[in-house]
This record gives structure tokens, C-alpha cells and sequence, in this order.
């Protein structure tokens, strides 16, 4: 392929401000072409994919650029002339950090009035008055060790640029239309210049 490779630089801390972020020796590294991060970004950094009543809700940044919320938040890209030199290069920057708290557990962030924008409940009747009329009313915590789903198909995409600031994306990703709105997002362009193609796949997870 005539083309070049990113791997991400990811944090590696739950929850640290950014105080310096160094990719001078990566980029002294062999095919290393460029490193690029927030600052680099023409369109917005904010993302997110978050739906509240109000509408979507950009809670997440493209790139990280003052402060990293979990381990692993992308902090740039890496773009070299192989995969192997990119992944090779991508753990020599350098990210100095000043380590804040971090949230771990829900009882942690209930304790820490951590939650999210939106809440989510369902409910059927009248729950209240039908709590407040009941004979016996049983209450207790229920703790279960449910964890993210494992990806089968490759997390990769290949960007294709046209001219006019068209772009074509081949990813591997069951909502090519959202992915279309984050990439125009992200670029500052219409929704228009953006093309994203991507082959039939079965999972779904069930």
C-alpha cells in the first residue's frame, strides 16, 4: 500500500492532567514521517457519542489535551511508513503528568457525585405511590461483573484524501453514517466531503 501508518499514543494514567507532551525522540526514529495531536486538528477536537434527551452530547476529545479521564484516552497519532515503526515509535513520547483522583468504582463515584449528564431510568406506573403502599418493600445492592464486549473485527480504518477536502474512509464499523458526521466533525468540513465505506459484517453481538 502506498500509503502511511498511525498507532496512537494513549495515556497512561486514569485521571492526570497533561503538563508536557515530548515526541522529539520518536520522531528521530527510523520512517517516522510526523506527530500529530490536538493542536493539529482543523476541524473540532470535541466528539462524542453521547445521546441525552437534548441531542448528541460532544463529551469526548478526539485527542486528549489538557487532562486524560482513562487509561488509555488517545493523546495523538503517530504517523510513520510502516505499521510495525508506528506501534515501535508511538511508546517513545514522552507525556509528563500530574496525577489527580480517580473515580474507579460506582461506589467511588456515588460517593464523589461523579455521574453522567444524562440519567436513564424505566419505569412503569406509578412506582413511588405503589412503593409507599406496599406491605414489605425488600431493598439491597446487586454487584455483577459485567465487562466491555471483545471486538472480533480489526479496530483500523484506511483515509483516502480527494481534493476540495474529500475524504474517503474504509472502516470497520457497524455505523458508517456516524462515522461520516465525526470525521467531517473533526476536519471542518460539510458532511458531504465524506465518504465512508464499510463491507458487509455479521456480529452485532446477538
Amino acid at each position: 500500500v502506498n500509503g502511511l501508518f498511525g498507532a496512537l499514543v494513549q495515556g497512561t494514567k486514569p485521571h492526570a492532567k497533561i503538563l508536557h507532551v515530548d515526541p522529539s525522540e520518536a520522531l528521530t526514529m527510523p520512517g517516522v514521517i510526523d506527530f500529530v495531536s490536538a493542536a493539529d486538528v482543523p476541524g473540532k477536537n470535541n466528539i462524542g457519542d453521547g445521546i441525552c434527551p437534548t441531542g448528541l452530547v460532544y463529551d469526548e476529545e478526539c485527542f486528549a489535551q489538557d487532562e486524560v479521564t482513562f487509561l488509555g484516552q488517545p493523546i495523538g497519532l503517530l504517523v510513520a511508513d510502516s505499521h510495525e515503526n508506528a506501534q515501535r515509535a508511538a511508546r517513545h513520547v514522552h507525556i509528563e503528568y500530574e496525577e489527580l483522583p480517580a473515580v474507579l468504582t460506582i461506589k467511588e463515584a456515588r460517593a464523589a457525585k461523579s455521574f453522567l449528564p444524562c440519567g436513564h431510568s424505566v419505569e412503569r406506573g406509578a412506582v413511588t405511590p405503589a412503593l409507599a403502599d406496599s406491605d414489605r418493600v425488600l431493598a439491597g445492592d446487586v454487584w455483577m461483573g459485567g465487562q466491555e464486549h471483545f471486538y472480533l473485527e480489526p479496530q483500523t480504518s484506511l483515509a483516502i484524501p480527494g481534493d476540495n477536502g474529500e475524504m474517503k474512509v474504509f472502516a470497520s464499523t457497524q455505523n458508517p453514517t456516524k462515522t461520516q458526521h465525526f470525521v467531517a466533525h473533526v476536519l471542518g468540513v460539510p458532511e458531504n466531503r465524506v465518504v465512508c465505506v464499510s463491507k458487509r459484517m455479521g456480529g452485532g453481538f446477538g
